[in-house]
């Protein structure tokens, strides 16, 4: 084999594992609690925001059971890791839509990621924030890439 043919192969599959290995965070993560009443869902139709930029991102919690109850303490609690989350806390209701005699399966609302300023002195490039929901003994967390702004 010739030299540039090694060289040739050797470059195709560095490119092939290095693009293989590279994966995209998902942009909905789902989890059931241990009793199967309950599945938490967080959803963003992005999956990457710019440095100190907001990210809308869906909480859907769904009864699964339709007999099951919620408890006066239960919420979903929220943590972000490299960036801030808005509302910290919610509190999930099945009430009947005004009008309406029947519980509602589905309780959704939306929380606002805030992504990091730009830190001065650090390298420039990509980060990673993570949206952790913790409802009863279930934790959802979404990966987010933080990118830098078009003229950074």
């Amino acid at each position: 084999m010739s030299a540039f043919l090694k060289i040739f192969s050797i470059l195709v599959l560095f490119l092939v594992v290095s693009v293989s290995g590279c994966s995209e965070p998902v942009k909905e993560v789902t989890g059931s609690t241990s009793d199967k009443r309950f599945e938490l869902t967080l959803r963003a139709d992005l999956n990457w925001v710019r440095f100190n930029s907001t990210l809308l991102v869906q909480l859907s919690v769904r009864r699964l059971d339709p007999t099951a109850e919620l408890n006066f303490t239960d919420r979903v609690s929220f943590v972000a890791n490299n960036g801030s989350i808005v509302p910290n806390s919610v509190t999930p209701s099945f009430e009947p839509a005004p009008g309406d005699t029947v519980d509602q399966e589905v309780f959704q609302t939306w929380l606002e990621y805030r992504a990091p300023g730009l830190s001065y002195g650090g390298p420039v490039g990509e980060k990673e924030g993570q949206i952790h929901a913790v409802f009863r003994d279930v934790r959802a967390s979404l990966n987010l890439r933080i990118v830098p702004n078009l003229n950074d």
